[in-house]
């Protein structure tokens, strides 16, 4: 069997894919609802559907500077202004390589505030190049994928009531940094050569997710994170509670979550949904896997659920509460209700008491709705 690997630009990839000239297309944006469409009018089923929808990796966008220019963050409006050439403060350089993540980048960030990349943008054809560019200049700034930095100042970004998203290997995994993107790999709703299958279950394994580290991605493996080492949440749980989350509710939090260690795998929901976003339907089948698989053998997994700060306190506990339920009933759907009697899922809900970005942008919003998977031994 001949592999063949073919590198284009999105529209022509994806040209090549609806024409049938490719049986697997690589992405590093979710494809739009018009290309969901129009791939199912040319026969390749519902892309959307976690089984024909697979996620590879994770990468970022991570906004960058020289190291000259004395910065060390970047508020997103700021980032989008610049991008969308209405800001005083930075000349932007992209490259002509990212243009998939660009437009993924434009698609989520600009596009529902009705901005878009200014034509102005000074665009070189590498990474390379634009790195060489940016140090041109202190007020230059730059897009760049996590695992190429180079020697540049990354910015973490932040939020008009201080809080702060580093890019950061365990803030991508977990999906915290809002400008973290999966890449995923589209199969089209026909039967696949046994050597294509067999290379798609390689990539769920643990050598393959070494493969992808060491590429300078994210993997998929799921990583504890203990309570203890997420002082920098706490503090902000506390600085950033209101008059509606007494120290009560906080004090109940700690007790329920202490005795268990945060699993990296978060869920979220497409905005204004109830439906899980790409990245989150492909946490739940791996979950699922690993349960099968027995992995969590004697444990109880809790799916917990948070909210944004927006309305009342109990409202927002009961809408954290219904999503995660969701992903409960979304993960047993995966295992065919066939939970093993020595694993439990449960659910919990702390609505906005544990805030991870600013409620007063609108990706700071969709930052704090998740649902985390905690996990504790049975009792």
């Amino acid at each position: 069997m001949d592999i063949a690997l073919t590198v284009a630009e999105p529209k022509a990839a994806f040209d090549e894919f609806i024409g049938h000239e490719a049986d697997v297309l690589m992405s590093v944006r979710e494809l739009s609802t018009t290309e969901l469409s129009t791939a199912q009018s040319h026969g390749l089923g519902r892309l959307d559907r976690a089984r024909q929808a697979r996620i590879l990796a994770l990468d970022a966008l991570v906004p960058v500077v020289d190291v000259a220019s004395g910065r060390a963050t970047i508020e997103m409006s700021t980032l989008t202004k610049a991008f969308a050439g209405t800001s005083d403060l930075f000349n932007v350089v992209t490259a002509q390589s990212l243009a998939g993540q660009m437009e993924g980048f434009e698609d989520r960030f600009m596009s529902p505030f009705g901005l878009s990349i200014g034509p102005d943008a000074n665009t070189v054809d590498d990474i390379d190049t634009l790195l060489t560019d940016l140090g041109a200049s202190p007020n230059r700034l730059a897009l760049v994928p996590y695992g190429q930095t180079g020697t540049t100042q990354p910015l973490a970004l932040s939020g008009p009531c201080g809080l702060q998203s580093q890019p950061a290997f365990l803030s991508l995994k977990t999906e915290d940094y809002p400008l973290t993107f999966p890449m995923f790999l589209y199969l089209p709703q026909r039967n696949r050569h046994p050597q294509v299958e067999a290379f798609l279950d390689w990539m769920r394994s643990p050598s393959a997710q070494l493969v992808i580290r060491r590429a300078g991605f994210v993997d998929l493996a799921a990583v504890p994170i203990p309570l203890a080492d997420q002082g920098d949440r706490l503090a902000a749980a506390i600085t950033s509670a209101g008059r509606e989350i007494p120290l009560g509710e906080l004090q109940r939090m700690i007790r329920v979550l202490s005795p268990q260690v945060r699993m990296s795998s978060t869920f979220r929901f497409e905005p204004g949904s109830t439906r899980l976003d790409g990245q989150s339907r492909s946490n739940v089948m791996q979950l699922a896997q690993s349960v099968r698989d027995g992995r969590f053998g004697a444990k109880r997994l809790m799916f917990v659920g948070f909210s944004d700060g927006r309305g009342p306190a109990e409202a927002n506990r009961d809408l954290s509460a219904a999503r995660a339920e969701a992903v409960r009933r979304a993960v047993e759907a995966a295992l065919g209700g066939n939970i093993p009697a020595n694993v439990t899922l449960d659910v919990e809900a702390f609505g906005e008491a544990l805030p991870m970005a600013c409620d007063d942008t609108i990706w700071g919003q969709q930052t704090n709705r998740r649902v985390e998977l905690w996990v504790g031994d049975l009792p």
